[in-house]
């Protein structure tokens, strides 16, 4: 075989050689472009995960915030209810003290004065307990409002978490 047609053949095997290169070159081209696709995706996402957190969050402070200022409200109205109530047991010692001191010294017509004063006593009694039911009631009520403004708080972090 003569040395050109050799020659030929060697240049034929390199430009095939450099056919297949190029050509896993190019794929891993395609390749690279496909994973910085993928990249750009992710990052996409990431930032609209970032963004909804970010979203949730604030709306947690703000919730926060306005549980604790009602917490404060409810807290001081409680204690407005604590101080009443402990009033109102005040005056109703202080009113029995003074219906025993009526019995002892009053002793007009026997039996019928120390009736007067029983039912009289019996009223005062049952208003000053009607008036704590009441208040006991309202704290109750207060200590609900309590207890779910926290529920509320505490589920509200749950899903600020979740989401």
């Amino acid at each position: 075989m003569p040395a050109s047609n050799e020659k030929f053949l060697q240049i034929v095997e390199e430009a095939e050689k450099i056919a297949q290169t190029i050509a896993m070159l190019q794929e891993e081209i395609t390749s690279y472009q496909s994973a910085g696709k993928n990249l750009e995706e992710v990052k996409n996402e990431l930032g609209n995960y970032m963004a909804a957190a970010r979203k949730a969050s604030d709306n947690l402070v703000e919730l926060t915030n306005t549980v604790s200022s009602k917490l404060i409200e409810i807290s001081s109205k409680a204690e407005k209810l604590e101080h009443d109530l402990a009033k109102v047991t005040a005056s109703t010692v202080e009113i029995e003290r003074a219906l025993e001191n009526t019995f002892q010294t009053v002793k007009l017509n026997g039996q019928t004065l120390e009736e007067g004063l029983i039912k009289v006593h019996k009223h005062v009694r049952a208003i000053a307990d009607e008036k704590f039911l009441e208040v006991n009631k309202k704290i109750d009520f207060l200590k609900n409002m309590i207890f779910v403004a926290i529920g509320i708080a505490v589920l509200s972090l749950i899903l600020g978490l979740v989401f």
